[in-house]
């Protein structure tokens, strides 16, 4: 297995290519993220910097999100809607609840962009074909 901060490392980077060129986190500035993966245990730290996720030890966080690697796999495929995963008590979120919103809107927002981008090009792409 890769160590937690090569994890964290990829993770980051995935992230703000998804968020892009825009400053979605910048109110967020100095913020310490922890995600912990329960089964298997994996624990990875965070920090919002200039509107950008870096990897940070994940120690004396701001908040923290907890569930199975199933989990937040769901999360990740868009195979089950977050506030279902929440109430269901398969994700837990501890400490300032608002930096974890935050970001999920942020993250959701940058998916349907892309999305909808993805889908004007098979569009585009069709149109040409007839």
């Amino acid at each position: 297995m890769l160590p937690a901060s090569a994890i964290a490392l990829m993770g980051a980077v995935t992230a703000n290519l998804l968020l892009g060129t825009g400053d979605t986190l910048g109110s967020l500035s100095g913020s310490r993220i922890c995600l912990e993966v329960t089964k298997p245990h994996l624990k990875l730290g965070f920090v919002i910097r200039k509107g950008r996720l870096w990897p940070a030890p994940p120690t004396h966080w701001d908040v923290c999100i907890s569930g199975e690697m199933r989990s937040f796999l769901a999360l990740l495929l868009q195979t089950e809607d977050a506030d279902a995963l929440f109430f269901d008590r398969q994700i837990a979120v501890e400490g300032k609840t608002e930096i974890a919103l935050h970001i999920r809107h942020a993250l959701d927002g940058a998916i349907y962009r892309r999305q909808k981008w993805a889908r004007g090009l098979f569009k585009q792409d069709l149109k040409q074909d007839l």
